[in-house]
């Protein structure tokens, strides 16, 4: 009877231990984030270097960006706190680089601009390319309700202005680019 009690309470507890465990899913928590890479598609030479990029998403309701404005505001730009852009890919800008990134709080517009000030030798992927681009930002948001996934996140933006450093140093816009963005949720 004493091993028949031990085996079946053994049996319990890993029962218990394993349906405390979300499934496998890590605890299963609440989503509580959101992450967006973003990444410039567009056919520019092999000598050319992205000195600026200014691109836009609107941030659907649900979603927080973390922004400083003036107590009560429901208007205006705002810039961005720390971390909210910060630099990512296989050619990382500086973070200071997004500096004049800012969110327009009454429209709900996010304004991603990046200036190469350290001429890191950040491209854009061509169309040989699957068209993915190359990722050059992750944007992170804060979901409004833990668990509320918004219906659907930007997944373009199709003309975003792009400035291109040829040699010489000679600037011109990169035309036909576009902005791919792709959203995870944590």
């Amino acid at each position: 009877m004493k091993k028949y009690v031990t085996t079946t309470m053994i049996s319990v507890f890993f029962a218990l231990t394993l349906a405390g465990c979300g499934g496998g899913g890590g605890g299963g928590g609440s989503v509580t984030k959101a992450t967006t890479k973003a990444y410039l598609f567009g056919n520019m030479t092999s000598t050319s270097t992205v000195v600026t990029i200014q691109t836009t998403m609107n941030v659907p309701s649900g979603v927080l960006v973390n922004y400083s404005s003036t107590p009560g505001a429901t208007t205006g730009l705002c810039p961005l706190r720390k971390g909210v852009i910060v630099p990512s890919g296989p050619v990382l800008a500086s973070s200071s680089d997004f500096n004049l990134s800012s969110y327009d709080i009454g429209s709900r517009v996010l304004t991603i601009s990046m200036v190469n000030n350290g001429r890191v030798p950040l491209k854009s992927s061509t169309t040989a390319n699957t068209g993915t681009g190359v990722e050059f930002a992750t944007i992170n948001f804060t979901l409004a309700t833990a668990g509320a996934v918004p219906a659907s996140m930007p997944l373009v933006d199709p003309a975003p202005t792009v400035g291109q450093e040829l040699p010489g140093p000679i600037l011109s816009l990169l035309p036909g680019s576009k902005i791919n963005f792709a959203t995870t949720y944590q």
